[in-house]
């Protein structure tokens, strides 16, 4: 995929997914099946008060869109759709 490519998928994620903004989210990097997600502390998104730690849900969240990113910078055909993560929790 090339640079233009890149830049496309990266604004879409960065501004046109209200979720990810909302978080603050940022897709910051985007190579061939590679993609960076950064995300700025902020007390709100804390889970555990006394560790502090990130919810496990904001957590989840990177990992979907970091690996959602990457697996559209893998796509050849312009408009094909993909599905991105099956996780599964266990407590």
């Amino acid at each position: 995929m090339d640079a233009n490519a890149h830049r496309l998928i990266m604004s879409f994620f960065n501004e046109q997914i209200p979720f990810n903004s909302y978080l603050g989210m940022e897709l910051t990097e985007l190579g061939d099946g590679h993609a960076r997600v950064e995300l700025a502390f902020k007390d709100e998104l804390v889970g555990d008060r006394f560790r502090p730690a990130l919810h496990g849900g904001v957590l989840s969240a990177l990992i979907d869109v970091a690996g959602g990113a990457a697996a559209f910078s893998k796509v050849k055909v312009p408009g094909d759709t993909l599905s991105t993560l099956d996780m599964r929790v266990d407590y």
